[in-house]
């Protein structure tokens, strides 16, 4: 629809003006091409206006039929942290809670990758004797 509308105005310039340009006395080829290309150009900006006009309408309407805003939800109020860990050792079992041994994973995957293990940090010697090395191979 759009289109249509578009090479109609285009079409509607373009013959005004060839028409104005051959009522021009003694108008050359390229006068009546120059005018007829002008009010092409014309027609096709008409257009455009027209076509943005019914789109911010459109646009208009739509926001008219909007979905009504969210009704907020109630305040929650939180539970003290006393009967919260109460709740959570009950459904796991204090057993489960206070539980030393290995884990037996349900994702045997997951739980053999070892690139999370971390080595202790070294000590104050061990890094004092790498800068040592360092500076002597530098210095020499």
């Amino acid at each position: 629809m759009d289109l249509i509308l578009i090479i109609i105005l285009a079409c509607i310039g373009a013959l005004l003006g060839f028409g104005i340009g051959l009522l021009v006395p003694g108008a050359s080829v390229s006068l009546v091409v120059l005018t007829s290309c002008s009010f092409a150009a014309i027609g096709l900006a008409a257009a455009y206006v027209l076509l943005m006009m019914a789109k911010s309408h459109s646009m208009k309407a739509r926001r008219a039929t909007s979905v009504p805003a969210r009704k907020p939800r109630p305040p929650q109020t939180r539970r003290r942290f006393e009967e919260r860990l109460r709740r959570f050792v009950d459904q796991t079992g204090v057993t489960g809670v206070r539980r030393h041994e290995q884990h037996n994973s349900t994702m045997p995957f997951w739980t053999s990758v070892t690139q999370f293990a971390r080595t202790p940090p070294r000590s104050s010697l061990s890094i004092r004797q790498f800068l040592w090395n360092i500076r002597r191979i530098l210095r020499h």
